[in-house]
C-alpha cells in the first residue's frame, strides 16, 4: 500500500516500495509490489489506481478474467486520468494539495504538542494524512474514543487495527486530511482534555 509519497512534507519525495526490490540483492525474488491511488488524488469515488511491479506479477495480473473478460480497468475513468497525466493536471493538483495538507498538519500537530500531557509521545509526519499519538502503557485508546465520541461526536482509529497480534492498544491515530485548521486544532485540544481526564482519574486510584 504505497499511496502516499505524493504528499511528502521533505525536500524529496520517499522511494516508492519497489524501488528497494533490486536485482542485485542476494535474496532477491521479485515479490515487492508497489500501488498508487488516483483516490488520494483527486476523489475516493474514482476507484482507480496502479501497479508498480515486476515483470510476471504484471503479467499475472494481466492473466485474471477481470482484466482479459471485462475488458480492462474503469474504462471512463481511465481516459480522463490519462488525459490529466498527459495535460499536467495531475502535477498541478498534487503540488497544491501537498501544500494543503502540510498546512493541516501543523495545525493539528503543533495543538497536540502544546496540548497533550508529557507523557503522551506524538510523532510528527513526515508525509501522508494522518498523525500517530502513543499514550502510556497502562492507558487504553479505547476509552479516550469512548469519550470522545459521547462528549464530542470526534472518531479516530485505534492503533491495535494496524497489529495482526493486537498491539499498540495504547495508540491510535488521526486524519489531518479533510478538515479545516480551525476545526483540527479544536478537535486536537478536546482530545487532549480527554486524555488529561482519564490521567487524572487513573493516578487518583
Amino acid at each position: 500500500d504505497d499511496v502516499y509519497n505524493f504528499y511528502y512534507f521533505t525536500e524529496k519525495p520517499p522511494k516508492r516500495l519497489y524501488s528497494y526490490d533490486t536485482r542485485t540483492d542476494p535474496d532477491y525474488m521479485g515479490s515487492v509490489v508497489s500501488n498508487g491511488s488516483f483516490s488520494k488524488i483527486f476523489s475516493p469515488g474514482i476507484r482507480l489506481g496502479w501497479i508498480e511491479a515486476p515483470y510476471k506479477v504484471l503479467q499475472a495480473i494481466a492473466n485474471t478474467g477481470l482484466a482479459l473478460s471485462g475488458g480492462g480497468f474503469n474504462h471512463v475513468m481511465s481516459g480522463i486520468m490519462g488525459s490529466a497525466l498527459q495535460s499536467g493536471q495531475v502535477d498541478e493538483i498534487v503540488d497544491e494539495y501537498r501544500l494543503a495538507v502540510k498546512t493541516q498538519m501543523e495545525a493539528m500537530f503543533e495543538t497536540f504538542s502544546t496540548e497533550l500531557p508529557k507523557e503522551v509521545h506524538i510523532s510528527k509526519p513526515l508525509g501522508g494524512f494522518y498523525v500517530w499519538i502513543r499514550l502510556p502503557e497502562h492507558m487504553s485508546a479505547q476509552a479516550i474514543l469512548d469519550e470522545c465520541l459521547k462528549k464530542d461526536k470526534i472518531n479516530f482509529q485505534l492503533g491495535n487495527r494496524f497489529s495482526l497480534s493486537g498491539n499498540f492498544k495504547n495508540c491510535f491515530r488521526i486524519s489531518y486530511s479533510f478538515y479545516q485548521v480551525d476545526i483540527l486544532k479544536s478537535v486536537a485540544k478536546k482530545i487532549a482534555a480527554a486524555i488529561h481526564n482519564h490521567l487524572q482519574s487513573t493516578s487518583s486510584n
